[in-house]
């Protein structure tokens, strides 16, 4: 917060002053991946902030509803993390790019949610891992098998896609911090506390599905 009140007196912006204050905890923690990771997202959004959202009209209140719906609908779906963590973060930058009176909102915020958890679950492989159709998944997400919704639903992706400039594929903070834990586990074992709970070394099952054998060893958080 120094550093920014420092930097703002000097006269610059708040995005030159939030890029310099991520240069250096990124250059002490992170390391070069974890800094392409932190460029790319901003690349792809260099206009977003709770200001903007706000200022286009949208509320906090409407997008708790939306992250608590979709959160609830991803656990009962058996849906990975990172997809719902995708599907929030295009979310928001949709709400950047479409005030609250543009007609991707004509209807609510339910074709909309539903058309950028399709974009993410694209994105995340999850018709090949689900072996199932990516309408099947999002009528079960939305409890709803009726074709308007569907077509509405790929209507407004369509829309969401240019709108977004067709950049979708970028970092989430899911990913940074995913990336973040070997490091973590890391430091933490040669700072003596290989024994924290709150770090653990697991072994996740091989994809093919075999034994502890097949297994590979990875770093998660709990």
């Amino acid at each position: 917060q120094q550093q920014q009140q420092q930097q703002h007196k000097r006269g610059k912006d708040p995005p030159a002053a939030d890029e310099e204050l991520d240069k250096a905890v990124l250059e002490e923690h992170g390391g070069p991946q974890v800094s392409s990771l932190v460029a790319l997202a901003r690349a792809a959004r260099p206009a977003t902030s709770w200001q903007v959202y706000l200022s286009n009209g949208h509320t906090a209140p409407s997008r708790s509803r939306v992250v608590e719906w979709l959160t609830t609908q991803f656990e009962k779906q058996g849906l990975r993390d990172e997809w719902l963590a995708s599907a929030l973060c295009l979310f928001d930058r949709l709400s950047m790019a479409a005030s609250s009176s543009s007609l991707m909102w004509s209807r609510g915020s339910l074709a909309p949610s539903l058309a950028v958890t399709l974009s993410a679950l694209k994105l995340g492989g999850a018709e090949t891992e689900l072996e199932r159709g990516m309408q099947e998944v999002i009528q079960a997400i939305a409890k709803n098998r009726n074709q308007q919704l569907w077509r509405s639903v790929i209507f407004a992706e369509l829309r969401a896609l240019k709108l977004l400039d067709y950049c979708l594929c970028t970092p989430t903070p899911f990913d940074i911090c995913m990336r973040l834990v070997p490091d973590i586990v890391l430091e933490a074992q040669r700072a003596g506390f290989s024994d924290w709970r709150g770090l653990q070394k697991l072994l996740a099952p091989s994809c093919s599905g075999g034994g502890s054998s097949n297994s590979s060893s990875s770093s998660s958080s709990n």
